[in-house]
């Protein structure tokens, strides 16, 4: 549901962008060769364009996809060597990596978003100072 609505975002926002873009040129192009027009808003369509992309970079719709995509994938394979563990052995051992895989988003999330988390002493479980 989140991949989904994250790759939804990152195109509305790109498309978004590209047609402010084209807007603004058009309208370029309209005051070159017609300088009394009244209606200036290359200015404030620019500014929208680069607003949009902005607004996508801060809210890292592309970089959470990935993500999430990479994780999704990762995790149906766990899921399938779950599925298909022989024996006790092989089944801890799918469990294992799932709980890795897991722990291993959670930091990758904890670092990218500032968490305290990741400011917790393993030997102390203490924050320490940032």
């Amino acid at each position: 549901m989140r991949l989904g609505r994250l790759k939804l975002m990152a195109r509305l926002f790109l498309y978004a962008s590209v047609i402010a873009q084209i807007v603004a040129a058009c309208m370029a192009v309209k005051l070159f060769y017609d300088p009394k027009w009244d209606w200036n808003l290359v200015p404030f369509v620019t500014t929208v364009a680069a607003s949009l992309i902005a607004w996508s970079q801060t809210k890292q719709f592309d970089e959470l996809e990935e993500s999430y995509d990479l994780a999704k994938t990762e995790l149906e394979q766990i899921e399938q060597q779950t599925a298909t563990a022989g024996n006790e052995l092989a089944f801890i051992e799918a469990v294992v990596n799932a709980e890795n895989a897991i722990s291993r988003e959670h930091t990758m999330w904890a670092a990218k978003s500032g968490s305290a988390v990741l400011r917790l002493s393993p030997s102390s479980q203490t924050a320490s100072p940032k």
